[in-house]
């Protein structure tokens, strides 16, 4: 019989941003992705806590964030958002619960937080150097690495501490979320030193949907070990905060939630 005992460690991952998720179904151990920091917004802080707080929430022991420019924090999970979850699976047929997701907000309540108590390296004279030996000493770990090659870091080589990072990744079966302040360096090429990448951008509906505070693109999704046509349409999604919890949308013109102006009878 205990041959039949599922192995923790093959445990279905996920990133805990549902939209991708369900993309991807699970993070093969190895799999590394890129959060292309907006230049006037702190959302990549929100979705890299949230990939952090997933792991805790799924009781995972192997946990190590990077941070020198602000607090990590661990978010509360929405105890009725999973309720409510484990009943659809009930209700919804197999056959359709892979189709591409139109709404998501996240199980976690970004103003409940929990203390950070697993591994954290947030000294101001960390460098690349040191994340990438850490990464190499350890092994199935779960790591969040904030604003990476910001200007705090020293780097000679960008590409050489990429694939550094990748190789370190890929050998020791960690699970990476990184964010690059990408803006930063317009002549280099990161989408090829990654399994997955995300852009976002707060620009795009300035001042025409303010209830979008920003666009999350989805611009390189390798399904490991799968075959899955990547059709790039599908994969533009707009970010909002609604309730407490970060709510990723397809994005609808106008919004199904705008409010409508009122219409009286005398206007005709």
């Amino acid at each position: 019989m205990s041959s039949f005992i599922r192995n923790a460690a093959t445990k279905k991952r996920k990133t805990g941003i549902t939209v991708l998720d369900k993309f991807i179904n699970t993070l093969e151990p190895g799999t590394i992705i890129l959060i292309k920091e907006d230049e006037y917004s702190f959302i990549h802080n929100y979705l890299l806590n949230i990939f952090l707080s997933e792991g805790v929430c799924e009781n995972e022991s192997r946990i190590l964030a990077v941070s020198k420019n602000g607090p990590v924090e661990i978010y509360q999970v929405d105890n009725e958002k999973v309720c409510d979850e484990q009943l659809s699976k009930m209700y919804i047929a197999w056959r359709y619960n892979n189709l591409r997701p139109d709404k998501s907000d996240c199980k976690f309540l970004l103003t409940d937080k929990l203390d950070y108590r697993h591994d954290l390296m947030a000294k101001n004279d960390i460098t690349v150097d040191n994340i990438i030996e850490r990464l190499n000493s350890c092994s199935n770990y779960r790591v969040a690495l904030f604003s990476l090659f910001s200007p705090s870091y020293k780097v000679n080589n960008i590409y050489q501490a990429l694939y550094n990072i990748r190789k370190a990744v890929r050998l020791h079966g960690h699970v990476c979320m990184i964010s690059i302040p990408t803006f930063f360096y317009d002549k280099v090429i990161f989408d090829q030193y990654f399994d997955i990448v995300m852009s976002l951008d707060s620009n795009f509906f300035t001042n025409l949907l303010p209830n979008y505070k920003a666009i999350i693109h989805f611009e390189k999704i390798t399904f490991l070990n799968k075959i899955r046509e990547n059709n790039t349409d599908t994969y533009k999604f707009g970010i909002k905060f609604y309730k407490n919890k970060l709510v990723i949308e397809k994005i609808d013109i106008p919004p199904v939630d705008i409010e409508q102006p009122s219409i009286d009878c005398r206007s005709f």
